[in-house]
């Protein structure tokens, strides 16, 4: 099995345009938090964006790359099939020989090799993607987060819980990012969120507006 279009050739690239301020390929801004009420928050940390695009990927380079996926996506959609086809099926075997499954809970950290810009991979598990909302979404950011600062993982790119499948939408998955991020006591972070063009689009709108 050839996830993310692996075997038929290389799946589309975006062609969207950087945000304001970014390198190529992506938006930066630091977005603090900022509770309802004058509530004191910590900073969320700098918040970039990336394009879900190879070509982009090349451009740039991260510590690490963090890859969520559900039990039952199948094929692996987003980053994830994207870093599939790169690495020639192997998350797809991975998977095949049950290394890899997508149970909510699983982690697992592996070097990508020479064909990624990025020093190491971190999949974590969401389980099965039916009824997936935003407290799920929520539940999984923190662990996430935590997980990462448990590594000492001081930078990272990953794409936000549930948007390979659409399940949450990209505006809104920078917002309880951002939310989350500003509450959870952890230091504050260089991440970057990957999305699809279109999404990138939306985030990037959104940061400008909250740098404004």
């Amino acid at each position: 099995m050839a996830a993310g279009g692996g075997g038929g050739g290389k799946p589309a690239a975006g062609s969207d345009k950087p945000a304001a301020g970014g390198a190529a390929g992506e938006g930066g801004a630091t977005a603090a938090g900022g509770a309802p009420g004058g509530t004191e928050r910590r900073s969320a940390g700098r918040v970039a964006i990336l394009a879900a695009d190879l070509a982009k990927w090349d451009e740039t380079s991260r510590d690490t790359l963090v890859l969520p996926v559900f039990r039952d996506e199948r094929p692996l959609r987003g980053a994830a099939g994207l870093v599939d086809w790169r690495l020639c099926g192997r998350l797809s075997r991975l998977i095949k020989k049950g290394k890899v499954s997508g149970e909510r809970g699983e982690t697992l950290m592996m070097p990508p090799g020479r064909r990624l810009r990025f020093g190491r991979l971190m999949i974590f598990g969401l389980g099965e993607s039916n009824d997936y909302g935003e407290a799920r979404f929520r539940e999984d950011v923190r662990w996430i987060r935590k997980v990462a600062d448990d590594a000492g993982v001081t930078e990272y790119a990953v794409e936000p819980p549930g948007r390979a499948t659409g399940l949450i939408g990209a505006r809104r998955a920078l917002e309880l990012w951002l939310d989350e991020a500003g509450k959870d006591g952890l230091e504050p972070r260089a991440v970057t969120l990957v999305d699809s063009p279109n999404g990138h689009k939306d985030m990037a709108d959104l940061l400008r507006q909250r740098r404004d």
